[in-house]
């Protein structure tokens, strides 16, 4: 079924942050997907259905500009424990589990015509002997039928585990995955459990690392990356057919998969559809609260970083890194590590003054240490000119986790834009209905926080979407991102 395929392809085989970069490339090991997999751990997948065509590159040496993506859609995938999820007897084998909060799928009954699917699931893996295995997808929510909701459940399993990874992942690697995949499930309506499917569709499916290079996306940066081509000959049902596509992985979990309108096609600008990109962001329940991150020029060159917790749990400290002008990647500023104060609800500051910037732009980020040395990353802000005063904004538009979260009855709602936009806040509930409006109108570049009250609003859990368009910059994409947020009363 698609469905896996575009969760592993957008997801599960991002890149790690322990992956070292060979002469033809990179090598994913299995460690790296298990950062993907922690507990947790939301991994945001983007869909595009407006990009029709590009450049797909060639097999060897080569790079990719996808620097036009769009953002038509951002789903969220939650890293879990598999014995802590609502279907764990039935895959007693998975090590590592993704929850949808909010997955939609359609299909065809020959009762009651085409049915939309929309609830909660989760996808089941085992990563062992050098393989990752997917075993398939359970979930329960509301079968819509001529627009009515009723109770409904569905499951997506393969026979066997389909392989979507072998380990190393490298430049010349090969594998293939032939499996059976079931679709079947029931809904309750008019009175009476009515079952449907199953639907069983075949697949015999050859992977092969055939191309490396430097993959752009819109956020400007370049990174190493592999070239993954996907033969798929499947039988759906009894239609047989052949589906080719790619999926393009950098070391810093960005990735791009799309399927190609001629499979023949091995380089160049070719049609492409079902595209599904991430620029590598993964947000991790974080052991501090950032409440703000500022940098600031602070005369001869030099540049004042200051940044502030509102709480902190096993917090070992900070790592300053930076970036200048065309260096590709972050780095760590010689010196610059501050204590942290290991748990704490109490607010603490921090500053660390930078005197050898020495670029025109400069941007940092702060690498924050646990005490088990589990590391997470900041979002980014720059500073601009550093020799006078500068400006600072974030290098892209970002959204951040709502603090307090749990909250009752006020939040403060942080984001960053790269520059002066149309920018709009949001709130829905569970059933996709607008609950209120937070902001509208245009702001300045910069970091901002607005509050959200909802006193008038029962318990529950929401969702908080941000939209951002720019305003006069064309070669700035616009920005989509959504988080949940729950009010506890």
């Amino acid at each position: 079924m698609g469905r896996n395929l575009v969760v592993v392809a957008g997801l599960v085989v991002c890149l790690g942050l322990m992956q070292h970069v060979r002469a033809q490339g990179i090598t994913i090991d299995t460690g790296d997907v298990r950062i993907l997999f922690a507990p947790g751990a939301s991994l945001p997948q983007r869909t595009d259905t407006l990009t029709r065509s590009a450049d797909i590159g060639a097999p060897g040496a080569t790079n990719w500009d996808f620097t036009k993506l769009h953002t038509t859609s951002v789903t969220h995938f939650i890293g879990k424990v598999p014995s802590s999820t609502a279907y764990a007897a039935d895959f007693p084998a998975a090590t590592h589990a993704l929850e949808d909060t909010a997955f939609t799928y359609s299909f065809a009954s020959a009762t009651f015509g085409t049915i939309l699917l929309k609830g909660t699931g989760v996808l089941y893996y085992t990563l062992a002997g050098g393989k990752l295995d997917n075993a398939g997808f359970k979930g329960a929510g509301q079968a819509y039928i001529f627009g009515n909701p009723y109770p409904a459940s569905g499951a997506w399993l393969n026979a066997p585990p389909a392989t979507e990874l072998v380990f190393p992942l490298q430049m010349g690697s090969t594998w293939t995955s032939n499996y059976t995949e079931s679709i079947a499930g029931s809904v309750f309506a008019l009175g009476t459990n009515v079952p449907f499917g199953p639907v069983y569709n075949t697949h015999a499916i050859s992977y092969v690392v055939d191309a490396y290079g430097s993959l752009t996306l819109p956020d400007g940066l370049s990174r190493d990356a592999l070239r993954i081509k996907k033969t798929d000959h499947f039988v759906n049902g009894t239609l047989p057919g052949t589906r080719v596509g790619y999926i393009i992985r950098a070391r810093d979990g960005s990735s791009v998969q799309f399927s190609v309108d001629d499979t023949l096609s091995v380089q160049g600008t070719v049609g492409i559809a079902n595209v599904i990109w991430s620029e590598g962001e993964a947000d991790f329940p974080v052991p501090i609260v950032l409440a703000q991150f500022t940098a600031r020029a602070d005369g001869d060159g030099a540049v004042l970083i200051a940044w502030a917790t509102a709480s902190e749990t096993n917090n070992f400290g900070f790592y300053l890194q930076r970036k200048r002008g065309d260096d590709e990647a972050f780095a760590d500023v010689p010196g610059a590590f501050v204590a942290g104060h290991g748990t704490t609800i109490q607010p603490h500051s921090y500053t660390f003054t930078d005197a050898s910037a020495g670029a025109p732009d400069v941007w940092y980020r702060l690498k924050q240490v646990d005490l088990d040395g589990s590391v997470r990353y900041s979002d980014p802000v720059r500073v601009e000119g550093v020799t006078t005063v500068g400006s600072t904004v974030p290098v892209s538009s970002y959204l951040a986790q709502n603090y307090p979260n749990p909250f009752n009855p006020t939040t403060t709602i942080t984001f960053g834009i790269a520059g002066p936009s149309q920018v709009t806040l949001r709130i829905f509930n569970a059933l996709g209905q607008e609950v209120a409006l937070v902001h509208e109108g245009v702001m300045d570049a910069g970091v901002h926080a607005v509050v959200f009250d909802a006193r008038t609003l029962p318990s529950g859990m929401y969702w908080y979407v941000l939209q951002v368009l720019p305003q006069g910059r064309s070669e700035e994409q616009p920005f989509r991102a959504t988080k949940q947020l729950l009010l506890v009363r």
